[in-house]
């Protein structure tokens, strides 16, 4: 699989989705190829609504939410299986009409959107901003090229008060009360204490630490070890108990996220079909399950298509979601499965898609930039294109800016 080697300005980029991706329940599981237009997206257990002027995602009284069984320890998953079944779409639905809110961007701009009170606030030349991790604040570098120096710049969401925190060419959250900057030109930085104004010089770039796998609401950690290349993707995934170390669950599958409490959405290994394309990829099926995480017992959902190099999948405790053949040519449809029916709903789109803390899906690669309420399929929200785009942890803002080039998630 062809990857692409990233500049610093792209780390700047992970670092956002470190910084201020908190809701969503998924690792990232795309790879960026050279060339191309779609991107990035990830998951995380919805427990609690968004703001009232987006459309949110509440459970019907209808909708079980699991107990988890107690975790026996250190089992294999049982009941997954490869060979496809012939399964069929219950129902096939278009998303409502597009919304056209805001502003198209003028691609030089750094804009913070509020999708609670629609309204957006050019803070001039910049770059893509960076949230907090509990969404009250936002810090971003200030300049026509703010990639390589500019002024960094930190903004109250609550008061839109501003504060000037220096020379720098990125800016992003150690934790709530910390800032890191990396200085202008340079491979060095400072991290900036924003209650006591203290700096701290660091060599290399500061970043918050990353974390070592997806926690899931239970409070496990599921943990992925890549076995292999695409095109033949697959991976060693565990569920450990941090309390304990105790290796709950051990499996070997494509991809693996968190359904909600104790259940894990799982694409087997794809089964490939046909020669390989040009490129080495050969397209293929993959069975999609709720596996149990505590028997570790396996529900078959659905048999998919594959086409590498990038597929799709996210989960909550109402849905599975995942795009049928994402990167194939055309691209297939995104199917969403209901929990509290068993029925899969085919949508008049192909999305590359994850679930907020709300239950919404954000839809759109490298950040995604549309709100779309599962239950009702209208949007909630349409963040201009052109630009990757940055959320707050609620999804109640957004920002777009200037930002290091890279390619998309498909050939």
């Amino acid at each position: 699989m062809r990857r692409l080697l990233l500049t610093c300005t792209v780390l700047f980029a992970a670092a956002l989705v470190i910084s201020c991706g908190g809701g969503d329940n998924g690792d990232h599981t795309a790879t960026p190829t050279a060339t191309g237009t779609r991107a990035v997206a990830v998951t995380l257990e919805a427990e609690t609504p968004t703001a009232a002027a987006v459309p949110t995602e509440t459970p019907t009284a209808a909708t079980p939410i699991p107990t988890p069984t107690p975790p026996v320890g250190g089992i294999s998953v049982t009941g997954l299986f490869s060979e496809p079944r012939a399964t069929q779409p219950d129902e096939v639905r278009s998303l409502g009409p597009k919304p056209s809110l805001f502003q198209p961007w003028d691609r030089v701009s750094a804009v913070l959107y509020d999708t609670e009170m629609r309204t957006e606030v050019n803070l001039g030349q910049g770059s893509l901003g960076a949230f907090s991790p509990d969404s009250t604040k936002m810090v971003w570098v200030e300049g026509p090229n703010a990639l390589e120096s500019g002024e960094a710049w930190l903004i109250d969401l609550t008061t839109m008060e501003k504060r000037a925190l220096g020379p720098a060419r990125l800016a992003l959250f150690i934790d709530e009360n910390r800032v890191g900057v990396a200085k202008p030109r340079s491979n060095s930085g400072e991290i900036i204490d924003l209650r006591t104004g203290e700096r701290q010089e660091v060599d290399g770039i500061p970043r918050p630490v990353a974390a070592e796998g997806v926690t899931t609401p239970d409070g496990y950690v599921l943990r992925r070890e890549y076995r292999s290349e695409s095109p033949y993707p697959k991976s060693e995934f565990s569920l450990e108990d941090p309390t304990t170390g105790r290796v709950l669950l051990q499996f070997e599958a494509y991809q693996a996220v968190p359904a909600g409490r104790g259940a894990l959405a799982v694409a087997t290994v794809p089964v490939e079909v046909g020669p390989p394309d040009a490129l080495g990829y050969r397209s293929g099926t993959t069975n999609i399950f709720l596996v149990d995480a505590g028997t570790g017992e396996a529900s078959f959902i659905v048999t998919s298509p594959y086409s590498p190099p990038n597929w799709p999948l996210a989960a909550n405790r109402d849905y599975v979601m995942w795009t049928d053949s994402y990167c194939g040519h055309p691209p297939g449809k995104t199917r969403l499965y209901e929990r509290s029916t068993g029925r899969a709903i085919e949508l008049d789109a192909s999305l590359w898609g994850k679930f907020t803390p709300g239950g919404l899906i954000v839809a759109g690669e490298f950040g995604g930039n549309e709100l779309i309420d599962p239950k009702t399929l209208d949007y909630g929200a349409v963040i201009p294109t052109g630009s990757d785009t940055s959320w707050s942890p609620d999804y109640r803002y957004a920002s777009i800016g200037q930002f290091g080039g890279h390619g998309g998630y498909c050939e």
